[in-house]
């Protein structure tokens, strides 16, 4: 059998190429059109494979699918479940659950596992070249490493929900535990997202596969009692909702026409070419480390670590839509890639600044630094600083240091301003990214930040006293 993996990190999203040896047919399954149709034709022939057929788990609602492009392309059929006839707006070819799609010596099995999406579908394969055994899973966005897809994509047109959210939970808990869950314990599971993908919740792993066993294991999704737990539960631990995910979505059915996206070269920004820009409204975005960032930086810029996986969906938390942004990073190329991940997403790049700080610097650019405390430093300090808990509620109800102040950083963009003028500020959260950002903020809006190492990590292994706040418990009247 011929199997391969593609990710593409900004989404943390996963495609595959599977195929026969012998036979040298193949089915892709789940492209994106971020890595593009000839991405896949020419992986494809690189492994001597002719595709036979494009298959979708689903329809997606956090990237654009390029599945009927790459049919149209290579003559073959588009694969998708036969529920979404009358609504998908395209011609596909229908599958149901049970049916088995023939590569030569490699079987795929139809699964059809509701509950992320109505017509959800996990694939099944199967080597007979090896064994009748089946070998992996491809499950999409139902069963992910360590987490679950959430049941609450819906669209704004209730005719093509099919299932509300309380059904589509049930739905995914009966898929998972009767169908995905009486595989054997050796079958691999190979998911459509990893890490920090919207599309499931907190627990996500970064790792892009795993096995049957250890999902029923360690799943501690899939670890509730109950299906209402289990609702409870990953409802409680989603992430925010992919941007955007009702046009994506949207345009996946083909309700609506996609939208011509190509590739831009954003232009370099002299240092001189700055302070009109950011006097015009512009935003600087310093694409370093938190600790880089603190030893000095463009003054007045806004801390967003650069990473592939969740760059574009940490942005789209955090900063206006509709913010012009100013880029620079360690290195360029950084910028450069940076600049393309945040124009897809929607935000208005005007440029990066070439050569990062070390240009600002030698050209005279104001350079502010953020001061850094350590967590014993902050014990010790006797009320020097009022406290910033940059995590997010959940976080913060678990445990946070006595008085500190809740400001997540997914609503800190505008909250900074009723931040105090008067206080000395020392920013927490798990590890350095959040509180980053946040006290970056604070610095823009003109408070006294600081950087707190460690974060709550630390001050949780070094056993200091927290405050925890109990769940609130609703009553009905009877």
């Amino acid at each position: 059998m011929i199997f391969k993996q593609f990710r593409y990190e900004p989404l943390g999203q996963a495609s595959y190429i599977l195929g026969c040896m012998r036979s040298k047919r193949g089915f892709v399954v789940d492209p994106t059109e971020d890595l593009g149709v000839d991405h896949y034709v020419l992986e494809a022939a690189d492994l001597g494979l002719t595709i036979a057929g494009v298959l979708e788990t689903h329809v997606h609602a956090d990237f654009i699918s390029c599945a009927r492009e790459l049919a149209a392309e290579t003559s073959s059929p588009h694969y998708m479940h036969e529920s979404l006839e009358g609504i998908a707006r395209f011609d596909f070819t229908p599958v149901k659950g049970g049916q088995v799609l023939e590569l030569g010596r490699v079987r795929v099995e139809v699964i059809h596992t509701p509950g992320h999406t109505p017509e959800h579908c996990c694939y099944l394969v199967i080597d007979a070249a090896r064994s009748d055994e089946p070998w992996a899973v491809l499950t999409g966005d139902s069963l992910f490493v360590g987490d679950v897809g959430r049941p609450d994509l819906l669209l704004e047109d209730q005719t093509l929900n099919v299932l509300d959210e309380s059904q589509r939970a049930e739905a995914l808990f009966a898929s998972i535990t009767e169908k995905l869950f009486t595989l054997p314990d050796h079958v691999e599971v190979w998911p459509g997202h990893y890490g920090g993908s919207t599309c499931g919740g907190i627990n996500m792993s970064g790792k892009a596969s795993s096995t049957i066993y250890f999902e029923k294991s360690f799943n501690l999704a899939l670890k509730q009692p109950d299906v209402a737990a289990f609702a409870t539960f990953v409802k409680s631990s989603a992430r925010p909702f992919p941007d955007d995910y009702v046009r994506i979505k949207s345009t996946n059915l083909g309700l609506v026409d996609k939208e011509e996206r190509s590739k831009t070269s954003v232009p370099g920004i002299l240092v001189s070419e700055v302070e009109p820009m950011v006097s015009d409204g512009a935003v600087v975005i310093d694409l370093r480390a938190p600790l880089i960032f603190a030893r000095g930086h463009v003054s007045g810029a806004v801390n967003l670590q650069f990473n592939r996986a969740d760059l574009a969906d940490r942005a789209e938390m955090v900063i206006p839509e509709d913010e012009r942004l100013i880029l620079y990073a360690e290195s360029d190329q950084v910028a450069e890639a940076s600049s393309e991940i945040l124009t897809g997403a929607g935000y208005a790049v005007l440029g990066i600044i070439e050569g990062g700080l070390a240009s600002w610097d030698r050209a005279g650019g104001e350079v502010a630094s953020l001061p850094v405390v350590s967590v014993d430093d902050l014990k010790s300090s006797e009320g020097e600083f009022s406290v910033i808990d940059a995590r997010e509620g959940y976080e913060y109800r678990y445990g946070h240091i006595e008085g500190a102040r809740l400001l997540s950083s997914m609503g800190a963009w505008d909250e900074v301003e009723h931040v105090p003028e008067d206080e000395s500020y020392a920013v927490v959260c798990g590890d350095l990214v959040r509180s980053s950002l946040v006290a970056s903020l604070l610095l823009r809006a003109g408070r006294t930040a600081h950087l707190v190492t460690g974060g709550m990590t630390d001050w949780f292994d070094r056993g200091l006293p927290v405050v925890k706040e109990e769940k609130k418990k609703e009553t009905s009247a009877k």
